[in-house]
């Protein structure tokens, strides 16, 4: 259907966002993992992911379903003339679209996506381009133009405390533990968790859509690549709280927003780097911390995830309510939502939706 250098780009984009799901900085490498730069490894090369892929795959019901399904699909798109390449316009697009130029840009060109994102901030203020802007911040935190002053201009919720996280996390870098203190106390005040990840995913999904003839599964896994090659996660907070582990006030505020991270937020990244935070204050500190019996298992069945992930390039509406759980529910709930949805279809044998299925 899709041209061999069109098939591999997007292989490669989903298996870096599914690699970045089940790998999350480890305390002892966190200063090194501030943003995913790294060529992505195939799946399975993780040996936990390998063994859910296999338990899925073994699976009767469900791995019979796919293959019915993923047959007849691909039977029925054989006749589809080839969607045209976007990447083939992502110049046009950028230029068609400020807001796609900025947060498009790699996070690995700092100060060139820094300049985008304050430009497009002072012509219409935007809360996600905001946010971009701490992102890059807490990233690469030695750029010139991540200041104090720079946040204050910023159209930031105080509710948010994703925000307050990636803030602390800058303050750290830059050795500043009064700030460090104070933005880990506002997160912990926060009324909620945004999701900036599903709502850069949805919204950069909708532009390729909108402006190339793409289609919604192409270009919600454009920008899932995108995104997966531009996470970033507060590493810097890991040796800042161990440092400080003998510090009552300090140790404890690193303790509480680890399971504050763990038990609120609502993207799988900053729940497991919330859970290891907790788990290395426990082990460091000179102090004793209760345990964790609020937090929620920040986890879901990759494996059984990336079974049934083609199906919705053939099942738009599992892909629009996936897409709509995301931003509502977080990473976990959509992932557990989509998984019981098939598994719910495979149970009752309802292969109405795959194009052209009859058995």
């Amino acid at each position: 259907m899709f041209s061999s250098p069109f098939k591999a780009l997007i292989i490669v984009a989903l298996l870096a966002w599914l690699y970045l799901l089940v790998t999350t900085p480890r305390p002892g490498d966190a200063a090194n993992t501030l943003v995913s730069n790294a060529p992505p490894h195939p799946v399975a090369h993780s040996d936990t992911t390998q063994l859910r892929m296999q338990q899925a795959s073994t699976s009767p019901t469900l791995g019979h379903y796919v293959d019915t399904c993923l047959h007849h699909s691909a039977q029925a798109s054989d006749a589809i003339d080839p969607a045209p390449v976007f990447y083939e316009k992502i110049d046009e697009l950028k230029k068609h679209s400020e807001f796609f130029d900025a947060m498009s840009e790699s996070m690995m060109q700092g100060e060139n996506k820094l300049d985008k994102l304050i430009a497009l901030h002072s012509a219409q203020p935007d809360a996600l381009v905001a946010l971009e802007v701490v992102r890059v911040c807490a990233a690469t935190p030695a750029l010139a133009k991540c200041h104090s002053a720079l946040f204050d201009t910023l159209h930031l919720s105080p509710s948010d405390a994703q925000s307050w996280i990636y803030l602390a996390n800058y303050f750290a870098a830059r050795g500043n533990a009064e700030k460090v203190q104070y933005a880990i106390n506002r997160a912990l005040q926060a009324d909620f968790y945004g999701n900036g990840y599903a709502e850069r995913i949805i919204r950069l999904s909708e532009q390729i859509n909108q402006h190339t003839s793409s289609g919604l599964y192409i270009a919600t896994v454009a920008a899932l690549g995108m995104e997966a090659g531009n996470q970033v996660f507060p590493a810097e907070l890991f040796p800042f709280c161990s440092q400080a582990s003998s510090e009552l006030l300090t140790a404890s505020l690193c303790h509480k927003l680890g399971q504050d991270m763990a038990s609120r937020s609502k993207t799988t990244g900053l729940r497991l780097t919330g859970k290891r935070l907790t788990a290395m204050m426990r082990d460091v500190s000179d102090f004793h911390f209760p345990g964790d019996e609020k937090v929620i298992d920040a986890s879901f069945d990759e494996g059984k995830m990336l079974a049934i992930w083609p199906l919705m390039q053939y099942n738009e509406r599992l892909l629009v309510n996936w897409l709509s759980d995301l931003q509502a529910l977080g990473e976990p709930q959509a992932a557990a939502r989509a998984i019981a949805t098939v598994n719910a279809l495979a149970q009752t044998k309802d292969y109405t939706h795959c194009a052209n299925a009859t058995d």
